[in-house]
């Protein structure tokens, strides 16, 4: 919970490549998706990791480096920040230069609402955007406008687990 809040508030003002975050890779993808967007280290004895531990811990930091590019650009927080674990946590990094950005959006253990609608930011209204799901997520991969995605789109996540998305604008 104080690592999700150091990173949402954080980001507001500091570039994503300057914060620092460590995360063991016991409670995956939702630990490490609490804390993409900035520098991630496992702290772990590697040596002790079963196979599919191990894996997952491959395929959270392929999707670190996939999603570094993107952070020292625009970064919005898409729900308020708060310190309990009882409401949705989501971010936004935008990188328009790129025409790229990527969304995460997590429902912290505690939280009781199955559902959260996010609006995206900074987005050409006129534009279509492909959105991936890279896990996690209940909204099909597909190309959206982003009108679409300004107005907000709902999704549905069970308890302590995580979505994010990756979208490009197409040209």
């Amino acid at each position: 919970a104080l690592l999700q809040f150091h990173e949402t508030g954080g980001e507001t003002f500091l570039p994503g490549q300057v914060l620092n975050a460590h995360t063991w890779p016991n409670d995956m993808p939702y630990d490490t998706d609490s804390i993409l967007g900035c520098p991630c280290g496992f702290r772990c004895d590697w040596t002790k990791l079963g196979p599919v531990t191990l894996d997952a811990v491959r395929e959270q930091i392929a999707l670190a480096r996939r999603v570094r590019p993107l952070i020292n650009e625009d970064y919005y927080a898409l729900f308020p920040q708060e310190r309990d674990q009882s409401t949705w946590i989501g971010w936004q990094f935008d990188a328009p230069s790129q025409g790229q950005g990527f969304v995460v959006l997590l429902r912290p253990p505690a939280c009781p609402v199955n559902t959260a609608t996010f609006k995206l930011i900074g987005l050409d209204p006129k534009a279509t955007y492909r959105i991936e799901p890279v896990h996690g997520a209940t909204l099909p991969a597909g190309e959206m406008t982003g009108a679409q995605l300004l107005h907000g789109k709902t999704i549905s996540l069970e308890p302590h687990a995580s979505a994010v998305y990756l979208y490009t604008k197409l040209k």
